[in-house]
């Protein structure tokens, strides 16, 4: 669940189903190196929202309706530099995890 002042959101705990669910590209990696942090491209939606009848706050599922997973070393510097500018934009902070070396 993630919190922003008094709204939150909740992570449904199912995975797309194939093909949609591009993880297991790097099951081996997954099971072999599950430290490792890999980058990617998710699809969301909200399966559901809750509202909170004593508050009227709104609580979305979010649902992972599709998972990416680059293989090429270029694409993967891409979506790095864009995960860094998009979070810079957002945050006015720059990268919080660092990518795997390759």
């Amino acid at each position: 669940m993630a919190k922003n002042d008094d709204r939150e959101i909740v992570l449904a705990g199912t995975m797309p189903a194939l093909p949609a669910c591009g993880l297991w590209e790097i099951f081996e990696q997954l099971v072999n190196s599950p430290g490792d942090i890999h980058i990617g491209i998710v699809f969301v939606d909200a399966m559901h929202v809750r509202s909170e009848t004593d508050t009227g706050a709104l609580r979305p599922t979010v649902r992972l309706r599709q998972i990416e997973i680059p293989l090429d070393p270029d694409d993967i510097k891409t979506l790095h530099q864009m995960a860094d500018r998009l979070q810079s934009e957002r945050t006015g902070q720059m990268r919080l995890m660092e990518p795997d070396p390759e």
